[in-house]
């Protein structure tokens, strides 16, 4: 009996452990084939760099390549190095992240493959140096070059040089947004016109009073900025008029006869015509030569002596008003550096003449015979000068005439002349001026010329003015605008001066009369209840007058 148990125990724990075998040996054929499935053989594969959960610590391979194609651009005090990708089509090292720069005793380390020395003696030779570095810190082999600074890039600008050496912006008229363009105060170190950008989201046009005059068809319009850098839009604009704002950001609102080239991160481009080959990086805070050559056979840009992009078409025009458009990164306050501004062929002298910032009644352009608010302009800035003009830069919409755009200053109706022939498309900007005749000048009129403010036929709410300013040309040395200031005018706290008079019941005053003083102590509050007797209390009545101090 005993015996029968075990031999039955046996057999269960033999057949149990034969189940798991026979579902693997199940599992392990295919249901469709009937064919028998391989066990896997994945190789097992060990970690030597374990550093912890999910971290493999990578190895270092090869040392990175060396740069290539050192170049050096001097300028006056300054040397701006550039290699590898920082130049047209010059190739990214293998493995690098960085770059160690080395110039005489000073050395840096930068991500871009182009930096700038400030500070340096003219005319001193100082031996220049650049290697790659890796993600592991290790250098490659050095590329050596030798400095020279000299100023040889002021060759040729004969016509004007600009180097704003006092950071004033005089002999330039600065166009932007109120309140978000400005020239700011000059930090030491500091060279060129500082322009602060604070709203992010504007553009400051600089924009000369002298004109640039071709020689046989042949220019040379040079700027020297960081504008370009990472982020940021350089626009030139060569015009045969003078304007203050040219079209909008879309090079193909601007006007047939205007040359227009855009440097920025996509590359630089002349008119509308896409980068013909890969923009070079440029550094943040880093200034660029950028030269537009004009002649005959057409245009080239060079961006610091290497040429970066070439039209076929030659310019129609002799003579042309520069314009420097500077735009910061979008979305941020940022300062940009205008530091010098040149062109060739004949100096011509620059008009002496004073700007004084004019608000008209109404940003909008209004029609014809358009209700106008009564706001206008004191007589002051005109009375002392000989000649004026006034200047707008107008927001063009659908339907507005610019051939037909008229400045109403008082009762005059001056007609305002576009300083570039259109076409205009919708939300360009044109500048217009217009002569004011000589009955408005002088001493002799009204203190206040009332309303000014600005007509075209075909005007919509979208036409609005930018920006107005008179022009005084030949004004005395004595008389100049006066200065504006964003500071408020300190007030001194004071109480209103209070004058008493006695009055009877009808109001007039009662002679002889002599109320206390404000000051002194207040008299007991008068009583309404009748006297005992029954009969009334006497009537008072105070006059009270109170001028503010």
């Amino acid at each position: 009996m005993g015996t029968g148990r075990r031999r039955n125990r046996v057999l269960a724990a033999v057949v149990g452990a034969g189940l798991p075998a026979g579902a693997v040996l199940v599992l392990r054929v295919d249901g469709e084939s009937g064919q028998h499935i391989p066990p896997d053989r994945a190789e097992r594969h060990r970690v030597q760099r374990y550093h912890t959960d999910f971290v493999v610590l990578p190895e270092p391979g090869a040392r990175p390549d060396p740069p290539r194609d050192l170049t050096a651009t001097p300028a006056a005090g300054r040397l701006r190095l550039a290699w590898a990708d920082g130049l047209p089509g010059g190739p990214a090292p293998r493995g690098a992240v960085g770059y160690e720069v080395r110039l005489g005793e000073r050395t840096r380390l930068t991500a871009a493959p182009v930096t700038e020395f400030d500070g340096l003696p003219d005319g001193v030779a100082m031996p220049a140096s650049v290697r790659s570095v890796d993600a592991f810190g290790r250098r490659s082999d050095p590329i050596g070059l030798p400095g020279v600074v000299h100023e040889s890039w002021r060759d040729g600008l004969t016509g004007a040089l600009e180097e704003f050496p006092d950071g004033t912006r005089a002999g330039w008229h600065l166009s932007g947004h109120p309140g978000c363009v400005d020239v700011g105060t000059r930090a030491p170190g500091e060279r060129g016109l500082p322009v602060d950008v604070g709203c992010g989201a504007d553009e400051a046009v600089l924009s000369t009073r002298a004109p640039m005059t071709l020689d046989g068809g042949t220019g040379r319009f040079t700027v020297l900025t960081d504008a370009a850098g990472p982020g940021g839009i350089l626009t030139i604009d060569l015009a045969p008029g003078r304007a203050d704002r040219i079209g909008t950001r879309d090079p193909a609102s601007v006007p047939p006869p205007v040359l227009r080239v855009v440097a920025d991160d996509a590359g630089v481009r002349i008119g509308t015509a896409p980068p013909a080959r890969r923009a070079p990086r440029r550094g943040a805070g880093v200034a660029h030569r950028f030269e537009v050559r004009l002649s005959p056979q057409g245009v080239e840009v060079a961006q610091d002596g290497l040429t970066v992009a070439t039209s076929s078409t030659p310019v129609p025009w002799t003579r042309a008003y520069p314009l420097v458009g500077v735009r910061g990164p979008d979305g941020r306050r940022s300062r940009v550096h205008v530091t010098a501004i040149g062109h060739t062929g004949p100096a011509t002298p620059v008009p002496t003449s004073d700007e004084v910032q004019v608000v008209p009644a109404t940003r909008r352009v209004l029609g014809p015979a358009e209700q106008a608010p009564g706001s206008g302009i004191s007589r002051t800035p005109l009375t002392r000068a000989t000649t004026a003009r006034v200047v707008a830069t107008l927001t063009a919409d659908t339907g507005l005439d610019p051939g037909a755009i008229t400045i109403q200053l008082g009762q005059a109706d001056l007609p305002a002349t576009p300083t570039i022939p259109g076409p205009f498309t919708p939300g360009s900007s044109i500048t217009v001026t217009a002569d004011l005749p000589t009955t408005l000048l002088g001493d002799n009129g009204a203190p206040t010329l009332s309303p000014l403010v600005v007509r075209a036929p075909g005007a919509t709410g979208q036409t609005l003015v930018q920006e107005m300013y008179l022009e005084l040309d030949q004004a005395p040395p004595g008389w100049a605008a006066p200065p504006r200031t964003s500071t408020r005018r300190p007030t001194i706290p004071a109480l209103p001066r209070t004058t008493l008079t006695l009055g009877n019941a009808a109001g007039r005053d009662l002679p002889g009369a002599t109320p206390k003083s404000p000051e002194a102590d207040s008299p007991p509050p008068t009583s309404t209840r009748p006297p005992p007797n029954g009969t009334p209390a006497p009537r008072r009545a105070w006059n009270c007058s109170s001028t503010a101090g």
